[in-house]
């Protein structure tokens, strides 16, 4: 597994841990490597920021962009692709509601909502 640098829980009770390889699930007694279906994949495997949310979407930032997995379904956000989403940050509604991430030229800030992205800037 490796040395896990971000980590979140869900409210289901796993534990979610990032790594410079990926996620992994902790139940308490082992972690397992986040189980993706053929040709699902991260943007990027390093992960810099991990949040959930009420409904239980586990939002990932990585390296190369911006992540969520709920419902065993692993969906990408266009509008921060490329971008090094290092920051999330969350309200107490049911999604978490900013992205922030950098890249070249320039970084992006995103509003999140409905499963979609609107960039802000």
């Amino acid at each position: 597994m490796g040395q896990f640098t971000h980590f979140a829980q869900t409210p289901d009770g796993y534990l979610w841990l990032g790594t410079q390889s990926g996620v992994v699930r902790f139940d308490g007694v082992r972690a397992v490597p986040l189980p993706m279906e053929p040709g699902q994949q991260f943007p990027s495997t390093s992960v810099g920021a991990l949040l959930t949310s009420r409904d239980g979407t586990l939002w990932i930032g990585t390296l190369g962009g911006l992540v969520s997995w709920k419902n065993a379904q692993l969906t990408t956000y266009p509008a921060l692709a490329q971008q090094s989403v290092l920051s999330r940050s969350s309200r107490r509604a049911a999604e978490p509601c900013g992205a922030g991430g950098f890249g070249s030229p320039t970084g992006k800030l995103c509003a999140v909502r409905g499963g979609s992205t609107k960039l802000l800037r």
